[in-house]
């Protein structure tokens, strides 16, 4: 499987604030996936990291996934984030910041939705939330 990367960046402002106006420009997270043998890969590859095929096809995710695993956490007195590996339902992996949760409120297993993907700016990157 391959992982997308995404770096955060320290703004001014909260996680939540930067995710939420991303969220208002309507970003998503593309991802490939080769139409011989059907792997799932992330939006910058060129080649089919399973088979070489050149035959991938942008699509557009759902949004939800599974945690893999816990990178570390980034907290504060007002809110708590967790870096997490998200397997996407699609196939793929993401590589993101899960927002407002407590500490230890994220495990691996736990279902995230994206709420947020933003490639420009100093919130860039890749966030999600737990379900309520």
């Amino acid at each position: 499987m391959s992982v997308m990367t995404a770096s955060v960046g320290s703004g001014s402002g909260t996680g939540a604030e930067a995710a939420a106006s991303a969220a208002a420009e309507g970003s998503s997270l593309r991802y490939r996936w080769c139409r011989w043998c059907r792997t799932a890969a992330e939006d910058s590859r060129v080649l089919c990291p399973v088979c070489g095929s050149s035959d991938m096809v942008e699509a557009v995710s759902a949004g939800g996934g599974t945690v893999r695993r816990l990178l570390g956490a980034i907290g504060g007195r007002a809110t708590h984030q967790q870096r997490c590996v998200v397997v996407m339902d699609e196939g793929f992996t993401a590589r993101g910041t899960v927002l407002d949760v407590l500490p230890g409120q994220v495990s691996v297993g736990s279902r995230v939705t994206l709420i947020a993907r933003a490639s420009r700016g100093p919130a860039r990157g890749t966030y999600f939330r737990t379900p309520a």
